[in-house]
């Protein structure tokens, strides 16, 4: 509920619809909006909006184009950000997992084909732990890997204190 709060805070708007794949309606108790919708964004009705945005969650999707062209029959301008190719080398080095990330430039070209107006921006940082446990903590309470468990002998020889963060943003206007 971080994002919807700041954006909130931040936009005038007349009607509000929120979408998660699980219920997180008790963390927007404070937050007046119209619907809100427990279900997956790639298989929910989309309605006609002026915005719709997204943070960090178009990465989970299993068809990216798919999404995109339906959001643009829907609305005339999309921002959001994204995970992208890179995102968590460390783990993805290590444990040989990781989700499907797309690079920067493969998203911008799904998105010229559907809206006339594209602009973006991508971000790299990283995040140093004291212990290589603590990093591995992090991900799980963050639940931003894709994966929930590994074998022991794997998690214990895991020596990074580092892990590397690669995010591209945009904004799409028809």
């Amino acid at each position: 509920g971080i994002f919807t709060k700041t954006l909130c805070e931040n936009l005038n708007f007349t009607h509000l619809d929120l979408n998660d794949i699980f219920n997180t309606q008790d963390f927007f108790s404070n937050i007046s909006y119209r619907d809100f919708f427990v279900e997956n964004m790639e298989t929910l009705t989309i309605k006609n909006y002026s915005l719709i945005v997204s943070s960090s969650a178009f990465q989970w999707v299993e068809n990216l184009e798919n999404l995109i062209y339906k959001t643009s029959k829907n609305t005339s301008h999309l921002v959001f950000s994204i995970y992208s190719k890179g995102n968590l080398v460390e783990i993805f080095n290590h444990f040989g997992v990781s989700l499907d990330y797309k690079s920067t430039k493969e998203i911008y070209q799904i998105l010229k084909k559907y809206y006339t107006f594209v602009e973006f921006q991508e971000d790299e940082f990283t995040l140093e732990f004291s212990t290589p446990l603590k990093a591995l903590k992090h991900l799980k309470e963050t639940g931003v890997t894709g994966f929930s468990s590994s074998n022991y002998s794997l998690t214990k020889s895991f020596k990074s204190t580092v892990l590397t963060y690669k995010v591209s943003y945009f904004s799409c206007k028809n």
